[in-house]
């Protein structure tokens, strides 16, 4: 009978809780841009557009992570 089933269901109250502390636009999202920026990187390589390439690296290294910031120095070096 269905309301048996309903009754031994667990009734899950802390996902909602738990989502309403979650920072929006938080570390997440300014890491995904920052990745976005290093995919741009690599089609401005393609394109031979080394200056372009190099404005958006210097970015990254200002709003990066340690992995990004690190990623984008290495690239700075092979475009010297």
């Amino acid at each position: 009978d269905v309301n048996d089933i309903e009754n031994e269901l667990p009734v899950v109250t802390h996902v909602t809780e738990t989502i309403a502390e979650a920072p929006v636009g938080g570390i997440d999202s300014e890491s995904q841009d920052v990745n976005i920026k290093l995919d741009l990187v690599a089609a401005y390589i393609d394109m031979d557009d080394k200056e372009g390439a190099r404005e958006l690296l210097e970015e990254v290294i200002k709003e990066g992570g340690e992995h990004q910031k690190t990623r984008a120095k290495q690239l700075l070096d092979d475009l010297a």
